[in-house]
């Protein structure tokens, strides 16, 4: 005789027979099988969902947080030492460890650095890599930085020489919108530098 687990099994001739619940709680219980422990049943909550779904990303929506569309990108320009830094505020909670800019004309060699502030303008995480083709370049940051929903934070891009330029587009020129500030270095500062510019260049974050 098999053993009768130590469990409470509702029978039932079908779904539809079951009643139906509209406003899910967050204390809400649903019964799983764990593929990662040889699907034995296991219990979650829809706060547990709610968690895992806003730290990895929901299927079928982009995953990746922009500092504007790239079809609305109105000029290519360049950076001469300096940080151009432009305000974003993700909709979703995303740990990211990537950031990408566009190239629109090609400096071999030239390496570009990215980065992310928050709105207290304390640098979370940067990464840099070249711009030698063009198209989307793609940097791998020095740390994992965890975006919060509805939360302020600065997308940031330095170059040296002014030779590479990069899709962008026009700004409002407002201090608390975006930033420009004079840099030396491919190692962003601490503390975002600048005061208010017209210039916002495309940047991504995944």
């Amino acid at each position: 005789m098999s053993a009768t687990p130590n469990v409470n099994v509702l029978k039932i001739t079908g779904i539809n027979a079951i009643s139906g619940k509209t406003s899910l709680n967050n204390n809400d219980i649903i019964l799983i099988e764990d593929s990662e422990a040889s699907n034995t049943k296991k219990k979650t909550t829809i706060a547990d969902i709610k968690a895992t779904v806003g730290s990895t990303g929901t299927p079928g929506v982009a995953q990746s947080i922009n500092s504007f569309e790239l079809a609305s990108t109105t000029a290519n320009s360049s950076i001469t030492n300096e940080v151009f830094s432009v305000k974003v505020i993700p909709t979703v909670l995303r740990a990211v460890t990537q950031m990408s800019f566009f190239v629109t004309s090609i400096a071999s060699g030239q390496v570009t650095s990215v980065g992310i502030y928050n709105n207290s303008g304390t640098l979370l995480g940067q990464g840099s890599v070249a711009a030698s083709a063009l198209g989307i370049r793609t940097a791998t940051l020095n740390t994992t930085v965890t975006l919060a929903a509805n939360t302020e934070y600065y997308f940031s891009i330095w170059d040296s020489n002014g030779t590479a330029n990069y899709a962008s587009k026009a700004l409002f020129n407002l201090n608390i919108l975006g930033k420009s500030g004079v840099h030396s270095s491919s190692t962003l500062p601490n503390s975002i530098p600048g005061t208010a510019t017209n210039k916002c260049f495309w940047i991504n974050a995944f």
